[in-house]
Protein backbone atom coordinates (compact mmCIF):
# COMPACT_ATOMS: atom_id res chain seq x y z
CA UNK A 1 0.00 0.00 0.00
CA UNK A 2 3.01 2.40 0.85
CA UNK A 3 3.53 3.18 -3.17
CA UNK A 4 -0.57 3.43 -3.82
CA UNK A 5 -2.10 6.72 -4.12
CA UNK A 6 -5.80 8.04 -3.58
CA UNK A 7 -7.75 10.73 -3.44
CA UNK A 8 -8.00 13.74 -5.67
CA UNK A 9 -4.28 15.29 -5.24
CA UNK A 10 -2.98 11.50 -5.70
CA UNK A 11 -1.24 11.39 -2.64
CA UNK A 12 0.62 8.73 -1.94
CA UNK A 13 -0.11 6.21 1.06
CA UNK A 14 3.68 6.71 2.41
CA UNK A 15 2.79 10.31 2.71
CA UNK A 16 -0.05 10.35 4.84
CA UNK A 17 1.92 7.58 6.78
CA UNK A 18 4.42 9.81 7.60
CA UNK A 19 1.63 12.86 8.05
CA UNK A 20 0.45 10.17 10.47
CA UNK A 21 3.46 9.23 12.70
CA UNK A 22 3.56 12.46 14.49
CA UNK A 23 -0.18 13.06 14.75
CA UNK A 24 -1.99 10.07 15.93
CA UNK A 25 -1.69 9.24 19.45
CA UNK A 26 1.12 11.55 20.30
CA UNK A 27 3.24 12.08 23.75
CA UNK A 28 6.17 13.68 25.06
CA UNK A 29 9.58 12.06 24.52
CA UNK A 30 12.59 14.14 25.68
CA UNK A 31 15.19 13.56 23.12
CA UNK A 32 18.90 14.27 24.12
CA UNK A 33 21.65 14.58 21.08
CA UNK A 34 24.99 13.28 21.52
CA UNK A 35 27.29 14.38 18.76
CA UNK A 36 30.17 12.59 17.73
CA UNK A 37 33.64 13.29 17.67
CA UNK A 38 33.73 11.62 14.20
CA UNK A 39 30.51 12.51 12.06
CA UNK A 40 29.52 11.04 8.78
CA UNK A 41 31.44 7.89 10.12
CA UNK A 42 29.94 4.64 11.79
CA UNK A 43 32.09 1.25 13.16
CA UNK A 44 29.48 -1.60 12.42
CA UNK A 45 26.00 0.05 13.95
CA UNK A 46 28.01 1.84 16.40
CA UNK A 47 28.75 5.47 16.39
CA UNK A 48 32.75 6.08 15.89
CA UNK A 49 34.59 8.79 17.85
CA UNK A 50 33.65 9.79 21.71
CA UNK A 51 30.27 10.83 21.91
CA UNK A 52 28.97 14.34 23.93
CA UNK A 53 25.81 15.48 24.80
CA UNK A 54 25.08 18.31 23.41
CA UNK A 55 21.91 19.29 23.82
CA UNK A 56 18.18 18.30 24.95
CA UNK A 57 14.60 19.35 24.59
CA UNK A 58 10.95 17.37 24.39
CA UNK A 59 9.05 16.32 21.48
CA UNK A 60 5.74 15.44 20.61
CA UNK A 61 5.23 12.10 18.19
CA UNK A 62 3.47 8.61 17.99
CA UNK A 63 6.67 6.62 18.49
CA UNK A 64 10.45 7.03 19.32
CA UNK A 65 11.26 6.70 15.62
CA UNK A 66 8.86 9.40 14.64
CA UNK A 67 10.61 11.76 17.77
CA UNK A 68 14.45 10.77 15.54
CA UNK A 69 12.87 12.19 12.76
CA UNK A 70 11.28 15.05 14.38
CA UNK A 71 14.52 15.74 15.96
CA UNK A 72 16.14 15.34 12.76
CA UNK A 73 14.61 17.44 11.17
CA UNK A 74 14.82 20.35 13.93
CA UNK A 75 18.70 19.74 14.09
CA UNK A 76 19.16 20.19 10.39
CA UNK A 77 16.82 23.20 10.30
CA UNK A 78 17.84 26.93 10.67
CA UNK A 79 15.99 29.64 11.75
CA UNK A 80 15.19 31.15 8.42
CA UNK A 81 14.54 27.80 6.92
CA UNK A 82 12.72 25.54 8.95
CA UNK A 83 12.48 21.67 7.83
CA UNK A 84 10.23 21.00 10.61
CA UNK A 85 6.81 22.18 11.77
CA UNK A 86 6.94 25.45 12.86
CA UNK A 87 5.62 24.61 16.39
CA UNK A 88 9.39 23.58 16.52
CA UNK A 89 11.09 27.38 15.35
CA UNK A 90 11.66 28.39 19.02
CA UNK A 91 14.34 24.88 19.65
CA UNK A 92 15.85 25.44 16.26
CA UNK A 93 16.59 28.97 17.36
CA UNK A 94 18.05 27.74 20.45
CA UNK A 95 19.89 24.49 18.66
CA UNK A 96 21.81 27.51 16.13
CA UNK A 97 22.16 29.66 18.87
CA UNK A 98 24.35 27.26 20.82
CA UNK A 99 26.77 26.76 18.01
CA UNK A 100 25.78 23.17 17.12
CA UNK A 101 25.94 21.58 13.81
CA UNK A 102 23.61 19.66 11.79
CA UNK A 103 22.92 15.88 13.11
CA UNK A 104 24.95 13.75 11.11
CA UNK A 105 25.53 9.88 10.85
CA UNK A 106 27.04 8.63 13.38
CA UNK A 107 24.95 11.15 16.20
CA UNK A 108 23.33 9.29 18.79
CA UNK A 109 19.99 10.43 20.04
CA UNK A 110 18.49 9.29 23.56
CA UNK A 111 14.41 9.06 23.53
CA UNK A 112 13.22 8.71 26.90
CA UNK A 113 9.49 8.36 27.57
CA UNK A 114 7.17 9.24 30.44
CA UNK A 115 7.66 5.76 31.78
CA UNK A 116 11.12 6.57 32.62
CA UNK A 117 12.57 4.06 29.62
CA UNK A 118 15.19 4.91 27.13
CA UNK A 119 16.25 3.95 23.90
CA UNK A 120 19.38 5.02 21.97
CA UNK A 121 19.59 5.82 18.06
CA UNK A 122 22.17 6.13 16.05
CA UNK A 123 21.68 8.11 12.91
CA UNK A 124 22.93 6.17 9.74
CA UNK A 125 22.93 6.95 5.84
CA UNK A 126 18.97 6.87 5.49
CA UNK A 127 17.50 6.00 8.62
CA UNK A 128 18.05 5.80 12.69
CA UNK A 129 18.75 2.32 13.80
CA UNK A 130 17.69 1.01 17.20
CA UNK A 131 21.20 0.16 19.46
CA UNK A 132 20.95 -2.51 21.98
CA UNK A 133 22.95 -0.83 24.46
CA UNK A 134 23.25 2.69 25.19
CA UNK A 135 26.71 4.19 24.26
CA UNK A 136 28.99 6.00 26.81
CA UNK A 137 28.99 9.58 26.65
CA UNK A 138 30.44 12.85 27.73
CA UNK A 139 27.62 15.31 29.41
CA UNK A 140 29.77 18.58 27.87
CA UNK A 141 31.31 19.19 24.46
Amino acid sequence: MADRSFGRGGILASAVAVYWTDRVDPRTFHIAILHTSEPGRLHGFMAAGTLARVFEFPVRARTPEAACKVTFAVANSEPDSLFCDARHADQVAAYRAAGLRSLAIGDVLLVGDDTGGETAWVCGPRSFRLLSVTPTYRTSP
